[in-house]
């Protein structure tokens, strides 16, 4: 771990102006924020890139793993539905964040994710799938959840809405991916079992990951401060206060965030979850058509 404070250790201003070559220049030049905190913003992103990398897995070869377990068609709603469900226990697990650390949950979360994920190779029924699934579901969403965090709490006012963005643009590039190796699903050594096996990545860069991600220095300090008072909760003391006090201080702005995230994921989520599964099965394009339409 790196004990200095974010940006310790920076190199002169005259040094930062070249983007790190994990950051296409189509994104625009990165701000002068430092080598350590543009090393951190990598590292995580990194690990969102395999979270949108398993995401799109699901909806991609949809119909391949249908296939495969002998799914038909008015089946496969239940089935997604149910993977779905994965986000409800991650809404409880986040908050752990604030207790255990935010670098502690998130290299958690990337274990779980990871193993969730490769494990799902070697499933042998339809419902052995989905309860991996919904396991890796969780700890994709606790993860992701995670590194924005990081990232918000590390990266100076002025510049922390281009870091989550650039978070989340670098993450998309797990969906195209995903997409490359599913147009040659059908060559690839057990097919779609074969991706969700290549889930074992984060598992492998796990030690990258372990020293490269460093706790906040917000949570550090607040760390700290309860020490220095002697209050030390325990892991599960308290744990739902956050979302109790967020409830209490911002009502509407709670419900209203929340309905636009339901409502946006609503919108799309029956379309998108099923277009490669509609294009395959009604109108006989082959995987690499559908790769060319998603990219």
């Amino acid at each position: 771990m790196n004990a200095g404070p974010p940006g310790a250790g920076d190199s002169p201003p005259a040094a930062r102006l070249r983007n790190p070559w994990w950051i296409p220049r189509f994104l625009g030049r990165a701000p002068d924020i430092g080598p350590v905190r543009l090393r951190l913003l990598g590292t995580v992103a990194l690990a969102i890139l395999f979270e949108h990398y398993d995401q799109a897995m699901l909806t991609q070869a949809l119909k391949q793993i249908a296939d495969d377990f002998g799914l038909v068609e008015s089946q496969l709603g239940t089935l997604l539905g149910m993977v779905r469900l994965g986000a409800i226990p991650a809404f409880f697990l986040i908050p752990f964040a604030d207790r255990i650390g935010r670098r502690r949950l998130f290299l958690v979360s990337l274990i779980g994710m990871s193993a969730g994920t490769v494990l799902c190779a070697f499933t042998q029924t339809a419902n052995q799938f989905i309860a991996l699934q919904v396991v890796s579901r969780t700890f994709m969403i606790t993860s992701s959840a995670t590194a924005f965090v990081i990232v918000a709490e590390e990266f100076p006012a002025e510049h922390r809405g281009w870091g989550i963005g650039i978070l989340g643009a670098l993450g998309t590039f797990g969906v195209g991916l995903s997409a490359l190796l599913f147009a040659v699903i059908d060559v690839l050594p057990y097919g779609w079992r074969a991706m969700y096996a290549l889930g074992l990545t984060p598992l492998l860069l796990f030690p990258y990951f372990r020293r490269r991600v460093t706790e906040t220095d917000r949570f550090a300090k607040h760390r700290d401060e309860l020490a220095a008072r002697g209050d030390t909760p325990g892991l599960l003391t308290g744990w739902w206060r956050p979302l109790a006090s967020l409830v209490r201080a911002h009502p509407w702005r709670t419900v209203g965030i929340g309905l636009i995230g339901a409502l946006g994921s609503a919108g799309h989520a029956a379309a998108y979850n099923f277009s490669a599964y509609f294009v395959q099965a009604e109108h006989g394009w082959a995987p690499g058509q559908y790769t060319a339409l998603l990219l």
